[in-house]
């Protein structure tokens, strides 16, 4: 197939060849053919078969992105010795349920933790990636799952980080919440405050006991976040620790005092929960200090 032509000439050609003649293509001694037909979505299943033991690895990678790989090569090329290769196998938008089953099965953990990332599982793949021993492929999971069932199971798991994870996904319940606020890891109740500033409407009573939690990222954070309500501003504005209840303290500002709209950006989620700016979470307490009454 080279003859007298240049790499460039023959990859074109690749590119636009007939279906019936990419076998010819797939057989070129330059890797840049190949992986141009490896892209090609109308090659057929033998053509990209011949390619997935090909010592180039962009051309492996290549067939194992190709939307039209059929379904034993996709599968074949999750074990591929190049992690590349695995994980782009993995992503692939046309698995289908047996490939999707083999990379639940994948001895790789990292091929695992992009299914657990994808939509629209499968609820025996939900089920057994909920159970997987890596944490971040079940972390993973926790954040991106749509199915309430795995939610449910990753909020009873027994590492405090997953609960956490699980704890902000959308599905998640404000009953589910409030038992995550009385969570022995601070992660899980960090959730709570996480999930309230998403506008999961946790129970003032709830957010009030947060804002005595025994951590102060807990406390930390419920005071930087929109979200809760005047009277757990004021127990944060009295915090043990002077960052937690300096910040506290900005939302307590008078709407007409010059000082409160410096360092600040509008858009309370809820005006009639609080109707103050929030401010910037990433705000030094220096610049913090600057905007209190008095100073």
């Amino acid at each position: 197939m080279a003859g007298r032509t240049s790499v460039a000439e023959r990859v074109a050609a690749a590119q636009r060849a007939s279906v019936e003649s990419l076998a010819a293509y797939a057989g070129d001694s330059s890797p840049a053919v190949r992986r141009a037909v490896a892209a090609r979505p109308d090659a057929s299943g033998d053509v990209l078969r011949a390619l997935i033991a090909d010592r180039d690895l962009a051309t492996r990678a290549a067939v194992a992105g190709n939307p039209g790989v059929p379904e034993d090569v996709l599968i074949t090329l999750l074990t591929d010795r190049h992690w590349r290769v695995r994980l782009t196998a993995a992503r692939n938008p046309a698995a289908t349920p047996a490939a999707r089953r083999a990379m639940c099965a994948a001895a790789d953990p990292n091929v695992r933790l992009v299914l657990a990332q994808q939509p629209g599982l499968p609820a025996e793949i939900g089920a057994a990636l909920a159970r997987d021993e890596f944490v971040t492929v079940r972390e993973a999971l926790a954040a991106c799952t749509d199915s309430p069932a795995v939610v449910a199971a990753l909020l009873a798991d027994p590492d405090g980080r997953i609960r956490g994870a699980a704890g902000i996904n959308s599905l998640v319940t404000v009953p589910q919440l409030q038992a995550l606020r009385h969570d022995t890891h601070r992660q899980a109740r960090l959730a709570v405050v996480w999930a309230n500033h998403r506008r999961a409407e946790v129970p003032v009573d709830d957010l009030l006991a947060l804002a005595r939690d025994r951590s102060f990222d807990v406390r930390y954070w419920l005071a930087n976040l929109a979200g809760a309500t005047r009277e757990v501003y004021e127990i944060l504005a009295h915090d043990r620790d002077e960052m937690v209840s300096t910040t506290a303290r900005l939302w307590l500002l008078p709407p007409d005092d010059p000082r409160s709209k410096a360092g600040h950006r509008t858009g309370y989620p809820d005006p009639a929960r609080l109707g103050e700016p929030t401010p910037f979470v990433a705000a030094t307490p220096d610049e913090l200090m600057r905007l209190l009454p008095g100073t």
